[in-house]
């Protein structure tokens, strides 16, 4: 075990900050998609002038978006 100590400390040492990056990276992408999503939704909305007529742009800009819309 002691000969191989210094390899598993290599490792992690090495592995750890990857998937650390990884895995807040991917966290903080998402995160920025969705408020740019809600920004889009906020400028549309603002642009209509009835609720019908927002509702039917921000549909099909969800389509747009490869979103299933089921309403």
């Amino acid at each position: 075990m002691d000969e191989r100590s210094t390899a598993i400390w290599a490792f992690l040492l090495g592995a750890v900050p990857s998937i650390a990056t990884y895995l807040f990276g991917r966290r903080a992408g998402r995160k920025s998609g969705k408020t740019e999503a809600y920004n889009s939704a906020i400028a549309t909305a603002r642009a209509k002038d009835s609720g019908d007529e927002t509702a039917e742009v921000l549909r099909q800009e969800a389509e747009a978006h490869g979103l299933r819309v089921t309403t």
